[in-house]
Formats: structure tokens, C-alpha cells, sequence
């Protein structure tokens, strides 16, 4: 740890640290070796860090791209408590849906879902988790499209498996 008051010390997971590694490495090597009072020398972490802050604070699309990828963060992180959330109030409403083929639509949506929240918790392949939730998505909307009174709450459960898809897709 530093002496100094100012130092700041922020953990970070083993993939995050080689992410900043390499942002740090590639920024380094594309302003090569600059003057300064002990010479020429690269920029280091700190240096590349203030400067990354600085654009970060000044421009609000940088702003916005850091708030989307926090979200997607902390929804990967609870995931499975949302699909289950999701899936309680399909339930809910499923028993309520006229007509009946609607019911069992929502009905086999729930159980579907349920079964993606099961490979969100044994962490099972990412784009194939991605994939049924972006179907789960789309069956969602359309029976929000026939779900007469109950076409908000499907519309909202499908904004979340849409969130939920988005942040569980892997990069591309």
C-alpha cells in the first residue's frame, strides 16, 4: 500500500485485470515513448487511467457506455434471481390470460424460462443461454400483443428477458 492519501486501491476479478493489462499495453504502445523530466519514457498506468477519466467525465456517450456495460455487469450477476422473478410474475398472470391457448402459451413460456434459469445457475454455455432468452423475448411480445389488460406486465417481463439477453450475450 502507498503513503500516499490519494492512492487508491480498487480489486478487481482475474479477467478485468488482464483487460486493463492490455487497454493499458495498447495505449502505451500507441503513444510510444514521451518526454519527460527523467527523459523519454512510456506512460504508465496512472498516467492512462487519469487521462481515460478525464474523457470519461467529459463526454456523455463515454458516460452512457460505462452506465450500460455497470448494468449489464450487475444483471449477469443476478441473473438467475431475475429469471425467476420473471418467471413468478408470468405465472401470475398466465393464470389470468384469456383465451386458454394464450394460458398455455404463457404457461410452457414459464417453464422454459425456468429451465434457462437452471443453466444461468450451473453457468452453462453463454450464447446458447443468450439465444433462449432472446426467444423467450419474442414469444413474451407476442403474447403481450394478444394479452388484452395484461399487455403492460407482458410487455415489461419482456423488457427484462430483452435486458437479460443483453447483458448475458457474450461479446461478439
Amino acid at each position: 500500500m502507498t503513503d500516499d492519501p490519494t492512492a487508491v486501491a480498487v480489486p478487481l476479478g482475474a479477467e478485468d485485470h488482464r483487460r486493463l493489462l492490455r487497454l493499458l499495453g495498447t495505449l502505451a504502445e500507441r503513444l510510444g515513448p514521451l518526454p519527460g523530466p527523467e527523459g523519454a519514457r512510456y506512460a504508465d498506468g496512472p498516467e492512462l487511467l487519469g487521462a481515460a477519466l478525464v474523457l470519461a467525465e467529459g463526454d456523455p456517450v463515454v458516460l452512457d457506455a460505462l452506465a450500460v456495460e455497470i448494468r449489464r455487469r450487475r444483471l449477469r450477476r443476478a441473473a438467475r434471481g431475475e429469471l425467476l422473478a420473471v418467471c413468478g410474475a408470468l405465472e401470475g398472470v398466465a393464470a389470468r390470460l384469456e383465451p386458454v391457448a394464450a394460458r398455455e402459451e404463457a404457461e410452457r413460456l414459464a417453464r422454459d424460462l425456468r429451465e434457462v434459469t437452471v443453466a444461468v445457475a450451473l453457468q452453462e454455455e453463454a450464447g446458447e443461454i443468450a439465444r433462449r432468452l432472446l426467444l423467450g423475448t419474442h414469444r413474451l411480445t407476442h403474447l403481450a400483443e394478444q394479452g388484452g389488460p395484461w399487455a403492460p406486465t407482458l410487455q415489461d417481463l419482456a423488457g427484462t428477458l430483452d435486458d437479460l439477453h443483453d447483458a448475458l450475450r457474450p461479446p461478439t
